[in-house]
């Protein structure tokens, strides 16, 4: 591999494509020397960024990469230190508006689950913590709504820890119900494996870089128990130390990571051992069964408000002739005395549109009807989201909430307007 430009820029711009890839605008002194292709990829790469947030940076870099091995070869790699001994800190304090120019948060799943960061799903055995995890593993992964919510599409890696039996049958229950064809984009490893052993961290690592052409969105580890060789969950430093690797693997490939865990014998105090683990991760998500399936509850989502409980019910489908090729999927459980209903549809194109942007009014229209939303049902859905405080306005622009956000009862004219038709 080559680049088209002298051989000592590879580390100016493996940093910046670094940057770019993580959401984040490519530090100036990094690009201010390159010409050419170089340069005009990186260009096209900073302008998704500001018009499309992460998930256009992705598309960009998958379209210019196409052409470009060179391309692929660095974002795989770690930044190298340049020469100069300012640039080779890891350290680095920077001014506050480097942090009021980065997009806003991303997600996965709006409101369940992030793009970065570490995940938590913990739950009782038997609960359907590997039935949900896979479900929307397969929906990012192939781009499908999960239960009405958009999902941002890319690869995910499942690391299915506690055996291969099951695996087969519920994928091919998953097509069967919704009529997929083909791979899905999900890439799997069935065995268990020891994140804080450096061989297998190290293996791991290579792995994800050469059987993933585009770095996966989000790696699942599923469990935490068969991935961790066995270390005592009740000591807060051996969790810091397995959480230490997982935000490795998640600042190499700017991805998500999801633990799938185990409730503790006290239910009240939420997933088994330290608490250091619930501490440590940006969302939390539990799981309890019920007599038609199971409720999903958010025990802690960091820096925005917390959804509503999902109460889910399983469904047996067929996908064979024989008597054993059947397996379970989760459907929304909406018996109104038992279940609060899932956000609307046409809340959640809103919500996506606005994902890591700004928009105005008009703006947020717009993208909307791009969307194929009918005018009159964005003003509705407009309306009860500002109404709700999941949307605010800041300045001419709207935005999603965060729980700094949610103490402002700012509404613009145009949502009084509607409140009042």
């Amino acid at each position: 591999m080559s680049l088209p430009e002298p051989h000592e820029q590879e580390a100016q711009v493996t940093l910046a494509l670094h940057e770019l890839l993580a959401g984040r605008t490519a530090p100036t002194e990094s690009t201010r020397a390159l010409n050419g292709d170089v340069k005009a990829c990186l260009d096209a790469l900073g302008e998704a960024l500001q018009s499309g947030g992460l998930q256009a940076v992705r598309k960009a870099f998958t379209a210019l990469a196409k052409d470009r091995p060179w391309l692929m070869q660095l974002a795989s790699r770690q930044p190298p230190g340049l020469e100069e001994p300012a640039s080779t800190r890891r350290i680095r304090f920077v001014d506050d508006d480097a942090f009021e120019s980065r997009p806003q948060r991303h997600w996965l799943i709006p409101y369940l689950v992030p793009k970065s960061g570490l995940v938590l799903v913990y739950g009782p055995p038997g609960c359907g913590k590997s039935f949900l995890t896979m479900a929307w593993s397969l929906c990012i992964a192939s781009g499908t709504q999960w239960l009405g919510h958009p999902v941002t599409q890319g690869p995910v890696a499942y690391i299915a820890a506690e055996g291969s039996f099951g695996i087969g049958p519920r994928i091919k229950a998953w097509k069967a119900h919704h009529g997929y064809v083909g791979n899905s984009g999900v890439r799997w490893f069935d065995e268990s494996l020891t994140l804080t052993d450096s061989s297998a961290f190290d293996e791991l690592v290579t792995a994800l870089k050469e059987d993933f052409p585009q770095p996966p969105l989000l790696v699942v580890i599923d469990t935490l128990s068969r991935c961790s060789a066995g270390i005592d969950e009740n000591n807060a430093s051996e969790i810091a130390r397995f959480l230490a690797c997982a935000d490795v693997i998640q600042q190499t490939f700017h991805c998500t990571i999801l633990i799938v865990h185990h409730e503790g014998k006290d239910t009240q105090r939420g997933p088994r051992g330290s608490s250091a683990l619930k501490g440590n991760t940006e969302t939390v998500i539990g799981l309890e069964p019920t007599e038609e399936g199971c409720k999903l509850y958010c025990v802690k989502q960091k820096d925005i408000r917390e959804f509503e409980d999902i109460y889910l019910k399983k469904l047996v489908v067929r996908f064979g002739t024989l008597e054993e090729d059947t397996s379970v999927v989760l459907l929304p459980d909406r018996e109104p005395e038992r279940a609060k209903p899932l956000q609307p549809e046409s809340q959640t194109t809103i919500l996506a549109c606005l994902a890591g942007k700004q928009l105005t009014y008009d703006g947020l229209k717009q993208a909307c009807l791009d969307a194929g939303q009918k005018e009159g049902t964005f003003k509705v859905a407009f309306r009860d989201l500002n109404k709700s405080g999941q949307i605010v306005k800041v300045g001419k622009c709207w935005q999603l909430a965060t729980h700094q956000d949610e103490t402002s009862d700012q509404q613009s004219p145009e949502a009084q307007d509607y409140q009042s038709s």
